[in-house]
């Protein structure tokens, strides 16, 4: 049973990154063609602006604060049965992507800031 679960598993993976990736290319060449209006191609087009250096930073938080709720429930493992170390993890693990997000905020509040500023010359 496990061997076909599995099967199933791997299967559905490769014709999910398969069809994503055409799918993908369609819209690409539609966009490139002009098939689509101004609206769909700025939509389509337009990505979220990112600050990929505070990529690390999430996950290095984030992994930090599992591995802190780990400990504890090492620790106190009484306190802390099955289910209220799950919850634990996870608590830690939202609390860690809320710091992340006001870091982040307080980051991008700050950037237009530095950049509308007339630099100093010497």
């Amino acid at each position: 049973m496990q061997d076909v679960l599995m099967a199933v598993v791997v299967f559905s993976a490769i014709i999910l990154v398969i069809t994503n990736f055409f799918d993908y290319r369609v819209r690409r060449l539609l966009i490139k063609e002009g098939h689509v209006d101004k609206n769909v191609k700025n939509i389509l087009s337009a990505s979220p602006p990112r600050f990929p250096k505070f990529d690390s930073l999430k996950w290095g938080m984030v992994i930090s604060a599992i591995g802190l709720a780990l400990v504890l429930i090492q620790i106190f493992p009484q306190t802390f049965r099955r289910d209220g170390g799950l919850g634990l993890v996870l608590l830690f693990a939202g609390l860690a992507l809320l710091l992340n997000y006001r870091v982040e905020r307080r980051r991008q509040t700050k950037a237009p800031a530095e950049e509308t500023e007339p630099e100093k010359s010497n």
